[in-house]
């Protein structure tokens, strides 16, 4: 079967006129699904690949703002220099509006789940943030559980129930049947936006939100929050007006342009992230084009981050780790630290309750920060290790 075969339909290809743009630049690094090429490509030929999806119909009031985005930000985006000559980006094209939203929504789930499987980085940039449903769905055949990072000022949970619609997005996560949601984190929240009752909500399923002050404090505290993740949302609505003025409602705090591409490239180096999706830009505001450029630089610095993907995730039983031991509140809890000697990353690890089977497994080790095992070493219990032992026991 070709690899593409199952994803064809849905792909729309891209104007050929803007594949000339390349040529200059990416040149033959850069695939490019045309009407000329198909999607004749061998999955061997790239690393990473990118859609765009045109779908505003779950935006009231919202819907006009994205015509014509994808091929504004490809303009961009193919002048650039790839930041590594061995890493090959595929543009898998568009996908366009269904007959109906969900089969807008279908058709993106099984585009992941097809670049997921064959161990290939996605990058989504979509209309509006009711797609990260659609990215969510993407692993719900893969048999195994995730974690989900959002860049976000807000928490899209409604209170009531409502259907699907942009603002209330991480209700339909939550509450996806089967359950494969392990861990969520919200970064870069701005609390006065923010109803209290739904971050009592947060705190009661054990999930994490984490203020846009606290980032500021220490912006590579993020790193391991965004290394823990299987998917990557940035909620462009997240960031300063001053910076990206491309926005559906302005905002005057926020991330900056350079903050929002640190974080693109903390996704690109960590080994478990594979997909990264962009959502929330309205190209009718975008006069200058600085939002449709700044995207094309987020891909690029997620993309510089992959080529210095180490692969270290810890073996208990290798010597390439360093491990320490630390037992906290009189032998309450204990953590196993092991710090990487090829990457200098360090993880936690929490004991696993032997009747949950091997569902999440996969989540014991938690990627952490120095400052955690310092607060270890202070009778501190770190907070993100917390919460994961109460999700397991």
């Amino acid at each position: 079967m070709m690899m593409f075969e199952d994803i064809s339909f849905f792909l729309k290809p891209t104007d050929t006129s803007l594949a000339n743009l390349a040529e200059s630049s990416w040149g033959e690094q850069l695939l490019i699904h045309t009407e000329n090429s198909g999607l004749g490509f061998d999955e061997q030929e790239f690393d990473m690949a990118m859609v765009v999806v045109e779908e505003s119909r779950n935006a009231p009031g919202l819907e006009s703002g994205f015509l014509s985005a994808g091929q504004k930000i490809r303009e961009y985006l193919y002048r650039m220099f790839p930041p590594d000559k061995n890493i090959r980006l595929l543009d898998l094209g568009d996908i366009h509006e269904g007959h109906e939203p969900k089969d807008t929504y279908f058709a993106l789930r099984k585009v992941i789940d097809l670049m997921v499987r064959k161990n290939k980085f996605l990058f989504i940039i979509g209309s509006h943030k009711d797609l990260i449903y659609s990215q969510f769905a993407g692993y719900q055949d893969l048999e195994q559980t995730v974690n989900m990072v959002c860049l976000s000022h807000v928490v899209d949970i409604s209170l009531e129930e409502a259907p699907l619609q942009r603002d209330n997005f991480l209700t339909s996560v939550i509450l996806h049947q089967p359950n494969y949601l392990f861990n969520l984190s919200i970064y870069g929240m701005q609390e006065y936006y923010v109803n209290p009752k739904k971050l009592n909500l947060i705190d009661k399923l054990f999930f994490e939100a984490y203020r846009l002050g606290e980032f500021r404090d220490n912006p590579r505290n993020a790193e391991p929050i965004i290394r823990s993740a299987d998917l990557l949302t940035i909620d462009l609505g997240a960031m300063k007006y001053s910076d990206f003025p491309a926005q559906y409602v302005p905002m005057p705090n926020g991330f900056t342009s350079e903050e929002i591409c640190l974080l693109a490239r903390y996704g690109g180096i960590s080994d478990k992230l594979s997909t990264l999706g962009i959502y929330e830009y309205n190209g009718l505001k975008d006069t200058m084009g600085l939002g449709a450029s700044l995207i094309s630089q987020i891909i690029w610095c997620a993309m510089d981050g992959y080529r210095f993907r180490k692969n270290d995730f810890p073996s208990r039983s290798s010597d390439d780790y360093m491990q320490y031991h630390v037992l906290l509140e009189d032998g309450k809890y204990e953590i196993n630290f092991y710090k990487s000697k090829k990457s200098g990353r360090w993880w936690m690890e929490v004991p696993y309750p032997p009747q949950k089977g091997i569902k999440f497994e996969r989540h014991t080790l938690i990627p952490c920060s120095e400052e955690d095992y310092q607060l270890a070493s202070k009778n501190e219990v770190p907070l993100r290790w917390l919460l994961t032992y109460n999700k397991l026991f």
